[in-house]
């Protein structure tokens, strides 16, 4: 089924759905590009930039960022040596193996992941007018998605509640045995910097 065709689209509540969705993946790439653009950046150099900010050191190898991105190794090694001859990125040797490092933004690689922060506003920007009960709803039916994606292997990593060890389903809802607290929808994380594999 071909979710481009209209006619499809119309006749269809879920490929319309699907159509949406994938017109808001375009509007991330369009912003992406933009913005890569206004700095010399490609897509994949702006991830990994922004990743190996925001996450635990373990997390900022060459071997877990292509999984993370569904990308080889080679693209990723590429995109890190062009990053680390722009001053963005430096690598830094594992005590435990020192033919292992890690990758983290410099200083200036820092000023460029804060130059970077309202790519996504526009997006943020659009739920303003949304109301509480109907952001619940979006976000619930897009924790399913992704849920359900993973499953399948579209997304091959996903540090979300559902697919961590501390995570139990009970009668009463969602609870995180870490935090010894219910959670609810809301609260489920889709990055969790506690995660861990079940």
């Amino acid at each position: 089924m071909n979710i481009f065709d209209p006619e499809k689209q119309h006749s269809q509540r879920d490929v319309k759905i699907v159509a949406a969705l994938e017109r808001i993946s375009h509007a991330f790439k369009v912003m992406q590009l933009k913005e890569g653009k206004e700095r010399n950046l490609s897509p994949i150099q702006m991830q990994i930039l922004m990743f190996t900010h925001f996450h635990h050191e373990q997390l900022c190898t060459v071997s877990y960022l292509a999984r993370e991105f569904d990308i080889t190794k080679a693209t990723i090694s590429d995109a890190v040596k062009v990053l680390i001859q722009k001053g963005l990125v430096e690598k830094t040797v594992d005590d435990a193996d020192s033919r292992s490092y890690y990758i983290k933004p410099t200083m200036a690689g820092k000023q460029e992941i804060k130059a970077m922060e309202n790519f996504g506003a526009p997006v943020l920007q659009s739920l303003e007018n949304i109301s509480d009960s109907e952001k619940n709803d979006l976000l619930h039916s897009l924790l399913q998605v992704i849920k359900y994606l993973n499953k399948a292997g579209v997304i091959t990593i996903q540090r979300s509640c559902h697919n961590c060890k501390f995570y139990e389903y009970r009668s009463t809802g969602h609870h995180c045995n870490l935090l010894k607290a219910d959670l609810e929808d809301a609260d489920i994380r889709l990055d969790c910097p506690e995660f861990s594999d079940r």
